[in-house]
């Protein structure tokens, strides 16, 4: 670890000096991510979680730490993947997802190495790093004390006319390409040396990856649209004069909050880097006093918000006689039993049932296949689909979930030992005993069906799996 000293400053006056330790850590995949770590006071067990900006890095928040001038917190602030001293290629991710998975596996790295409790954390993002944040908190449902939104990029200006929808053709004829971002360093901030430093600094990078970009459009409109399930305290800077994003995503992601506690702060004139501008010290002082209010009070208690419930009990409802709807989905039911056949998903579920066993292993593979090039079609439409979609998010989080529990037992020198009553084949277990490779972690799988024990058996015996 190699340390780099920067002062605290306390209304005007030195306070303390901070250390920041460099670390990697490895994330859901594999990859190594690098962080900084600064400490001020030596028993604290309360954290400021920091999210860069696209093409940045964590070294660019060394200024905002030292103006903030938190007592007894640990900062910590990551070089996302693709970006600063994090290896791999610059700007790149498989899907803007990725790095919401990199912040759930983040905050579990930071809370398990230095003993902080989630609910003991604030979350800071700038531009990017606010949607990252925001993400997390939709599907995550993490509950920390408050989160600081700074620029959030919910909607990218792109300015080319139809820039959107040729990404997307782009992407489909190259999945790997990259584009550059058009906005230059001066219209980011009115700071002059803020202007020269972004212009000098060799881990800034202008490429972006396609797929991130479009991943990011669609993610943002799906948190902005489910807004009413986010509920910890919220604040929120726009920028007056902001050529990178629409400040009117803002207010609407702003107006559906859940939040209870929710505050957005408008800055006439200020550039999209809000943080680094002139007159930074007034958004950070409000900062300051958001985390430090955050700090104070008990952690929040997330719990359905109004948009949820109302939603639930729409949903609730039986449809009258004359709503379109009810006859709409009767539509959908016969099509599902003739035209839907053709493709192998619809096939399976209408024959298996749509929560079985066969059909969620269909669902988990992802591969579309049908009759003739409709029902391929239909097959990608439908594994698609918004619940087949979280079905599969929720494997994700189930492994990462199994990942940290069994690293945490190993840490303390405790046996581990995982039930499952019903698994199905097991296949959470499986790729987590193939990916943990100990033979000291051992398992039980049960399930109803013994074809589906007879499927796990199999597949255990072809990874070379005794422990299961």
């Amino acid at each position: 670890m190699n340390e780099i000293t920067i002062t605290a400053i306390k209304t005007g006056t030195e306070t303390q000096v901070t250390a920041a330790t460099e670390h990697t850590m490895t994330t859901w995949d594999g990859t190594k991510l690098f962080y900084r770590a600064w400490t001020v006071g030596s028993h604290t067990k309360k954290a400021l979680v920091l999210f860069h900006g696209g093409h940045e890095h964590s070294g660019r928040f060394q200024d905002l730490i030292r103006r903030l001038a938190l007592k007894d917190t640990w900062v910590f602030a990551w070089d996302a993947r693709g970006h600063g001293r994090t290896p791999g290629e610059r700007g790149y991710a498989g899907n803007f997802h990725d790095f919401v998975k990199d912040a759930d596996a983040f905050v579990q790295h930071i809370s398990w190495s230095h003993g902080i409790k989630i609910e003991d954390m604030v979350m800071l993002g700038h531009s990017v790093g606010s949607v990252i944040i925001a993400t997390w908190l939709l599907d995550y449902a993490r509950q920390i004390r408050g989160a600081v939104l700074s620029s959030p990029a919910f909607h990218v200006k792109l300015y080319v006319p139809f820039a959107l929808p040729l990404l997307r053709i782009l992407q489909r004829i190259r999945p790997a390409a990259f584009v550059n971002s058009y906005v230059k360093p001066g219209f980011l901030t009115h700071d002059r040396e803020e202007v020269e430093s972004r212009r000098n600094d060799p881990l800034i990078s202008p490429k972006i990856s396609v797929r991130v970009l479009t991943s990011l459009f669609y993610t943002a409109n799906r948190v902005i649209e489910r807004a009413g399930s986010i509920t910890i305290p919220i604040l929120i800077f726009s920028a007056g004069s902001d050529w990178v994003v629409h400040r009117r995503a803002h207010e609407k992601f702003f107006n559906k909050l859940g939040s209870r506690d929710k505050a957005l702060q408008y800055f006439p004139g200020f550039f999209h880097e809000i943080l680094h501008e002139k007159d930074r010290d007034i958004p950070i002082r409000q900062a300051k006093q958001f985390i430090e209010k955050a700090f104070e009070k008990a952690p929040a208690i997330i719990f359905p918000g109004e948009v949820t419930t109302d939603h639930y009990r729409e949903l609730s409802r039986m449809l009258p006689w004359t709503s379109l709807k009810k006859y709409g989905y009767g539509l959908v039911k016969i099509s599902m039993q003739t035209l839907g056949r053709t493709g192998e998903g619809i096939r399976k579920a209408l024959s298996a049932g749509f929560d079985a066993g066969e059909t969620l292993d269909y669902v988990y593979e992802n591969r579309a296949r049908g009759k003739f090039i409709i029902g391929r079609i239909i097959d990608r439409v439908y594994l698609n689909s918004l619940g087949w979609r979280l079905i599969r998010l929720r494997g994700e989080h189930i492994q990462s979930i199994l990942n940290v529990l069994i690293h945490q037992f190993r840490q303390q020198g405790r046996a581990v030992h995982i039930l499952d009553l019903a698994a199905g084949h097991g296949r959470y277990v499986l790729n987590t005993l193939v990916k943990i490779n100990c033979p000291d972690v051992t398992a039980v799988c049960r399930d109803i069906e013994n074809s589906e024990l007879s499927k796990g058996t199999r597949l255990a015996r072809q990874a070379g799996l005794h422990n299961i």
